[in-house]
């Protein structure tokens, strides 16, 4: 299997030129995050949906530590899909 290039990787790699054809990285094979945005997604639903069931169980101390880790994980994904260079292979 050949190794297929950005054409940051390859500037680096290479250090001069345009990336061939053969060797180019196609932007949505890595850039391409909808997938793993979905994902988190419905992992953050998990999670208060979690806390709300220990809530409905009178047990509110867990509900809300359970919260406050999904509002956590909320962010956290946020920020990370807002960031450039995420592609959510690292």
């Amino acid at each position: 299997m050949t190794h297929k290039y950005t054409q940051r990787e390859w500037d680096r790699v290479v250090g001069y030129g345009k990336v061939p054809e053969e060797y180019k990285m196609k932007e949505n094979d890595i850039y391409d995050t909808r997938a793993i945005r979905e994902q988190d997604g419905d992992d953050v639903i998990f999670l208060h949906n979690a806390a709300r069931q220990f809530e409905l169980n009178a047990d509110m101390k867990q509900g809300k530590e359970m919260r406050r880790i999904a509002d956590r994980f909320s962010e956290l994904t946020k920020a990370a899909h807002n960031r450039k260079h995420w592609t959510g292979h690292e």
